[in-house]
């Protein structure tokens, strides 16, 4: 190689190491074959895999009786299967949440379901699945290894706490389950049973109150009504109704943390009646945390919309954008004392139908004709200003009324230039 190189030197040739011979053979095909061969510089995407988490939304919420339970389970492709059970034996509310949650993923692993994720409402289900909260009593240590032994079959399982109003179809559907009519003998039934078919009680005194009673109620296609002095007729409701009545103007989406006369007077207002409305009412306002007796706080300052949305938040204090239009309309949809009227028919002269009006629906609603009543709405329009006006004549009233209650009791004292005053 030395001999050949120094050969070489003279001609100015110089010896270079050859490339790769499998690359050399590529490219010298390529080359030679370059009109026949179409290369395509289109990049074929490969399509993404197909997605496959289910999303699925529950509430759940006791009763005098049992228990309602709504779900609403929702595949990749956007269509939705809703659910609507009741148990008739008692629970908690946590109880309810549970089993609401549990039947869900029943349904989910029935349907072969491999991903999903879950939405509650309830901080406690939630924070205990999740390792936040510790579950101290017994049931929920059940529940919650029931809970955990189920996830096991799904590739992917999580639960996240949501609001109120992020599971409003949940919860509708668990107001429905909690006002399915019950077959049990009520205070209705005495009165229903002489209505339709002449029997009275064996006792006699029973006998004489039904007869006393009776001409202040009537059946219309199988509901009962009690005859109003104020408007329309009043749709009586037994006590699994009356609770889901209470609870639902009380805290639910309309609500505004009330106390229980305001909550008793806004349900008869709405078209609801049953005997012992103020009692109950009062029992169930004053259980929750925004109305112990003993916090001193009276009807008016809950009307107060800073304390009605720190009564519905609770404890957590959390998540107030999402409570704030739920305290707005409650606060438009109930009687102010000073007028006698609404916010909301001062503006638009006529009242809000709230949603429980739609599930248990009052003479109002079932004798609704929707040719005139856009007509009607029209009308009372024209009728606004001189409701206003009305309104603030009887504000004018109420504070003349309190003036001159505080001013009789105002004892004049007058004082001279130098008089010591201590």
């Amino acid at each position: 190689m030395a001999k050949w190189a120094i050969e070489l030197g003279k001609h100015e040739i110089s010896i270079s190491p050859r490339s790769a011979v499998k690359g050399q053979v590529l490219a010298d095909y390529l080359a030679e074959t370059a009109g026949d061969i179409e290369v395509s510089h289109e990049s074929k995407e490969i399509p993404p895999p197909p997605e496959q988490l289910w999303e699925m939304h529950t509430d759940g919420a006791c009763g005098l009786e049992g228990a309602g339970v709504g779900i609403v389970l929702k595949s990749p492709e956007g269509e939705e299967y809703t659910f609507v059970l009741r148990f008739s034996f008692p629970f908690t509310n946590n109880e309810a949440e549970y089993e609401a949650l549990l039947s869900g993923m029943r349904v989910a692993k029935y349907l072969e379901v491999k991903e999903l994720s879950v939405y509650v409402d309830s901080q406690l289900v939630a924070n205990q699945f999740n390792g936040i909260f510790e579950a101290h009593d017994e049931s929920m240590q059940k529940y919650l290894k029931l809970v955990q032994e189920l996830a096991v079959d799904f590739d992917l399982f999580q639960i996240t706490q949501v609001s109120r109003t992020l599971n409003k179809k949940a919860d509708a559907l668990n107001s429905v389950s909690t006002t399915v009519e019950e077959e049990e003998r009520s205070w209705m039934t005495p009165i229903i049973e002489f209505l339709t078919k002449g029997t009275l009680p064996i006792d006699s005194s029973e006998a004489r109150k039904i007869k006393m009673k009776a001409p202040m109620y009537l059946l219309d296609n199988g509901v009962l009504y009690r005859k109003s002095f104020l408007g329309p007729h009043l749709r009586c409701l037994n006590p699994t109704q009356a609770e889901s009545i209470i609870r639902e103007v009380h805290e639910g989406m309309c609500a505004l943390h009330s106390g229980h006369k305001i909550v008793a007077s806004k349900i008869m207002r709405i078209g609801y009646y049953w005997p012992s409305m103020y009692r109950d009412a009062a029992e169930q306002t004053f259980t929750s945390v925004a109305h112990p007796q003993a916090n001193g706080q009276c009807e008016v300052t809950n009307q107060d919309i800073v304390l009605g949305m720190k009564a519905r938040l609770g404890l957590c204090r959390r998540g107030w954008i999402d409570e704030l239009p739920n305290i707005f309309w409650a606060h438009r949809t109930t009687l102010k004392g000073t007028t006698n009227e609404t916010p909301f028919s001062l503006v638009y002269g006529s009242e809000a139908v709230i949603p429980v009006k739609i599930i248990m629906p009052t003479m109002r609603i079932t004798s609704f004709d929707e040719s005139s009543n856009s007509e009607e709405l029209r009308e009372n329009l024209n009728f606004v200003e001189e409701h206003r006006e009305m309104a603030a004549i009887k504000e004018a009233i109420n504070k003349q009324r309190n003036a001159s209650y505080y001013n009789k009791r105002v004892q004049p004292l007058s004082f001279q230039l130098d008089d010591l005053v201590w």
